[in-house]
């Protein structure tokens, strides 16, 4: 049985280090990029709700008068109500949504907008999300390679250097589950990456992929996280089977 005592945080501080994790910073608390090897651009406006109030965080380009009035709007919209909230239902969305769009457009067209769960492990990882069957992919083991060959071609040796821990639930000597760092520090807070080759959904290997992984991240002084969006009703599923608690709500506009 994993158990361990996590941090005593409001859900504000956990907002905190996930949107740490997510994202690069610069000197300004404005964003850079996201927080992986391949550096993607971040979102132009990211707003974190929570219970306890809310952040929100702009990237270095988005221009100063634009940034202003973000800001004003963002102080003014409510905290997440967890009411009756879940990982099934979702939330009210933020009130101040499209105000958010039309006054970030006034810059550059806004061609996406995202909201999705921010989620941490609880305390005690259940004994029956635990497999025998997962275990950590080693860089220095050519043979864990070799089982993620079959179903995992994009991870080699480099991709794997960058996403440590990486825990893979192994079938007949193929890695059919991969959970690793998505993002962030590992000795600080991560979010978990989970991929579950297709013959292979719905078998419950995702959830004790993400259960050993969240283990091994505390393992090594970490607080593992996990988010998704309202639309990915597999990864909610896996969310649920976990029992992760809702800290928050990530709105983003790109």
């Amino acid at each position: 049985m994993r158990a361990r005592r996590v941090r005593l945080l409001t859900d504000l501080a956990w907002m905190e280090l996930h949107v740490e994790a997510l994202f690069v910073h610069d000197v300004h608390g404005r964003l850079v990029r996201c927080n992986e090897p391949e550096g993607l651009a971040a979102p132009r406006f990211h707003l974190g709700r929570t219970a306890h109030g809310n952040l929100w965080r702009m990237r270095d380009d988005v221009e100063r008068d634009v940034r202003l009035r973000l800001s004003r709007l963002a102080g003014r919209e409510r905290g997440l109500s967890l009411a009756g909230a879940g990982t099934r239902l979702g939330v009210a969305p933020a009130e101040r949504a499209a105000a958010f769009e039309k006054c970030l457009a006034e810059q550059a067209e806004v061609v996406q907008a995202w909201r999705g769960p921010a989620l941490r492990f609880p305390a005690q990882i259940a004994p029956e999300s635990l497999s025998a069957d997962a275990s950590l992919v080693s860089i220095e083991n050519e043979s864990d390679l070799a089982a993620t060959a079959r179903h995992f071609t994009w991870l080699d040796k480099a991709q794997l250097e960058g996403r440590q821990p990486c825990v893979a639930v192994v079938v007949e000597g193929d890695a059919v589950s991969l959970c690793h760092v998505a993002r962030g520090n590992p000795h600080v807070a991560v979010e978990a990456g989970l991929d579950t080759a297709s013959p292979f959904r719905g078998r419950g290997f995702g959830p004790h992929a993400a259960a050993a992984w969240a283990a091994a991240v505390r393992d090594i002084g970490g607080e593992p996280l996990y988010s998704t969006s309202w639309d990915n009703a597999s990864s909610r599923a896996v969310a649920r089977k976990l029992g992760l608690v809702l800290y928050g709500e990530d709105f983003h506009l790109t």
